[in-house]
């Protein structure tokens, strides 16, 4: 089982949370599930590892996003801009998003090292690359990806 949602989601209990397994498995987790602050409880059916997957798509995705933003950022602020508007009018309007919202304005706020210097990201980008090319040729991925 994984969960989806920073330690702030999970204290107000809003976690959002996949699962996958025997449909009786996840009838009888369930109330533990919303016990432990499952706002939005996903069901990706019985095949094992599925709701795994969706946590590293997503974590994939996350780490995507915050590279972005610093490289967006960065070229803002080597040109003598301000990143902080550019942050705050990109996240009301084009990218208008919690993941967006939350590392933008870190990452404004030379804040982002909180994210950046974690080992996990890129043990998640590491993991992501690992499972895409067991499951095919790789598309766009080999191009995209920083870690390539």
């Amino acid at each position: 089982m994984s969960t989806i949602g920073v330690p702030e989601a999970a204290a107000a209990r809003q976690l959002s949370i996949p699962v996958a397994g025997p449909q009786q498995a996840k009838e009888r987790v369930r109330p533990v599930l919303e016990a432990m602050g499952g706002l939005n409880i996903f069901d990706f059916g019985e095949k094992a590892g599925a709701a795994n997957q969706v946590k590293l798509v997503g974590n994939f995705m996350i780490t995507s996003a915050v590279y972005t933003i610093r490289e967006a950022l960065s070229m803002v602020e080597k040109s003598g801009g301000d990143p902080k508007p550019v942050m705050d009018m990109l996240t009301q309007t084009l990218f208008n998003a919690p993941i967006y919202k939350r590392y933008g304005q870190m990452a404004a706020e030379n804040m982002d090292h909180l994210f950046t210097q974690s080992h996990i990201p890129l043990k998640d980008v590491g993991i992501f690359k690992q499972a895409s090319q067991r499951a095919g040729p790789p598309h766009l991925y080999r191009i995209c990806c920083m870690t390539c």
